[in-house]
């Protein structure tokens, strides 16, 4: 809670939820919604309240889609050896999964490799030719890399190794010269959705695959890897992203492979009606574990087991791992938060950059998250490793990261990513010159509002129409997550029924009443700020609605975001 430290913003788009309200027979909160969303006609509100995955466009709109279904079929036919080549973060992780199992139940002979974080780094170099070599692979498929791999390709070329490349990264100024790209960023892919991550191409492979072979009812089997791949990327849950995950969440608990079964046990999950947080936060964390704090190849063995043993084994593994990336997160969180707060950053810097020997390159990037909420500015945090340094960032709405090491990539062996996340690797004798080069950049591109944090408001709401119909509506709106938040309403002269009960973890509970109805809510409140909330005072609220389990039973409460009192 930070009292009024945030700024709110209320959307007003009156006319398209009137629109929308009367020709769907929907709630007008729900409709406002559906407008903030950027939906205008009764078509898009159609598919984003009742759409399936289904809806989605064809994999054969992919210009090189037949060109991919032709190369594997003459790998099956010819028992070629097809090598999957993945990365080492759950999205990586599980296309390459999917991709494998799909192509295994097709009759190919199939290996992967996934390369190490620390020892390799991301993504497919010359120095893998000759473990593919070694495997005996003719055919080479990417997943979640590859875009920019024009030096292997090349060499793949030169020794008859034929390369498909799945990515959704965004290319380089060249693309590599495979037999086959799919990529929805590549301006002549001939895919009209951009935001697949790479489960999301590597569903659509399978699916063009398995309708090629007339053997679709195996299809929706995969959308349980693409909705836990797509949370933990953290895509855009727009258009077909969001109907794929829906799809996915709804069939999460209802699961046959022995890796995932124990992966949900472990994270205390199991038999439970599964939501995008459950994933974001417990599932896909212990899956980034494996890559993170030891070998990704762990991850790859739990999915692909046929030993119930071995399953219960490497999900513990998982778990233990996870715990560790937990207390090493901590540890850093914590060091950092007292820098600044020690050093009085927020007063002198808007772009925060640090680090320390003794952090894991594996972690940083968690970490630097963590910061860019909690003081709503652009974080960088480095891991030094002898003369060199290893740099992940995050960043606020505001200000594009990838854009200001733009700026100064004469001081990069090399950088990457986009507006929100990026990092970069240098010597570590240049730390100081960039840290001053992005300091400028900062306090010119960013102003005082920027690093403001904001609230937008999607419309006010009275707890009287909080009603069957609107909650039965308010269902169908998740799975929430970038390009579809939480709704969040303003409650106005909501009075204060019980004081705030203190719960652990900081929360405090108490008691709302408004119309003669009386909601329970929850929030983290600032001690300053429990002295206001005496009973019968009136308040205004920023708050989303979040559905609970309890004992077997769900139930609505409010989640405030923020609060005033009452004007009158």
């Amino acid at each position: 809670m930070n009292g009024l430290k945030a700024r709110w913003i209320i959307s007003d788009i009156p006319e398209i939820p009137k629109r929308l309200s009367q020709n769907l027979g929907i709630p007008l909160p729900i409709a406002r919604i559906l407008a903030n969303r950027g939906i205008k006609s009764n078509r898009e509100a159609e598919l984003f309240l009742w759409g399936s995955w289904l809806d989605g466009p064809s994999p054969f709109l992919f210009k090189d889609m037949e060109i991919c279904l032709n190369r594997i079929e003459k790998a099956i036919k010819n028992r070629e050896k097809i090598l999957i080549f993945g990365d080492y973060d759950a999205d990586g992780i599980l296309a390459l999964v999917m991709l494998y199992q799909a192509l295994v139940s097709l009759g190919a002979s199939v290996d992967y490799y996934v390369p190490h974080r620390l020892k390799e780094g991301y993504g497919i170099k010359p120095d893998h030719l000759s473990i593919i070599q070694q495997k005996g692979a003719r055919l080479v498929i990417t997943v979640d890399c590859g875009i920019k791999a024009n030096e292997f390709v090349q060499l793949a070329k030169d020794q008859r190794i034929d390369v498909i490349i799945t990515d959704h990264h965004v290319p380089g100024d060249k693309k590599p010269e495979a037999i086959a790209i799919l990529n929805p960023h590549l301006p002549d892919s001939g895919y009209p959705f951009p935001h697949l991550t790479a489960v999301g191409i590597a569903f659509k492979l399978i699916q063009a695959l398995l309708q090629k072979r007339n053997k679709e009812s195996l299809i929706p089997y995969y959308t349980k890897l693409v909705a836990i791949g797509t949370i933990t990327d953290i895509a855009p849950l727009i258009g077909e992203n969001r109907l794929l995950v829906r799809h996915g969440l709804k069939t999460l608990s209802e699961v046959r492979n022995y890796g995932l079964r124990q992966l949900l046990e472990v994270s205390g999950l199991q038999g439970e009606r599964l939501t995008e947080g459950d994933v974001g936060f417990r599932i896909g964390p212990r899956i980034n574990a494996a890559g993170r704090m030891a070998s990704p190849d762990l991850a790859v063995k739990l999915f692909l087991t046929k030993s119930e043993e071995e399953a219960l084994s490497l999900s513990q593994k998982l778990n233990q791992l996870n715990s560790l990336r937990q207390e090493a997160e901590e540890k850093i969180l914590n060091q950092v938060v007292a820098t600044i707060n020690s050093r009085q950053w927020p007063n002198k810097y808007r772009i925060f950059i640090t680090g320390c020997d003794e952090w894991s390159r594996g972690i940083i990037g968690i970490v630097a998250n963590r910061l860019k909420e909690k003081f709503h500015r652009p974080v960088i945090l480095f891991a030094y490793e002898n003369e060199w340094a290893y740099g992940s960032g995050r960043s606020i709405n505001s200000f594009s990261l990838i854009e200001a090491l733009r700026q100064c990539k004469d001081l990069f062996v090399d950088y990457g990513g986009h507006h929100h996340a990026a990092g970069c690797v240098l010597p570590r004798k240049k730390i100081m010159e960039l840290k001053n080069r992005l300091n400028l950049i900062a306090s010119s591109w960013l102003t005082e509002e920027d690093l403001r944090p904001k609230l937008l408001i999607d419309g006010p709401l009275r707890f009287s129409e909080i009603s069957g119909s609107f909650l039965q509506n308010y269902l169908l709106l998740p799975p929430f997550g970038p390009g579809n938040p939480r709704p969040l309403f303003l409650l106005s002269n909501v009075k204060i029924v019980s004081k705030p009960k203190n719960l652990p973890n900081n929360i405090n509970k108490l008691k709302l009443e408004q119309d003669g109805r009386v909601f329970e809510a929850f929030s983290s409140f600032v001690s300053e700020d429990l002295a206001s909330f005496s009973e019968g005072a009136q308040i205004d609220l920023v708050a989303s609605l979040q559905l609970t389990r309890s004992f077997g039973e769900e139930s609505f409460i409010l989640s405030i975001e923020d609060w005033a009192k009452s004007k009158k």
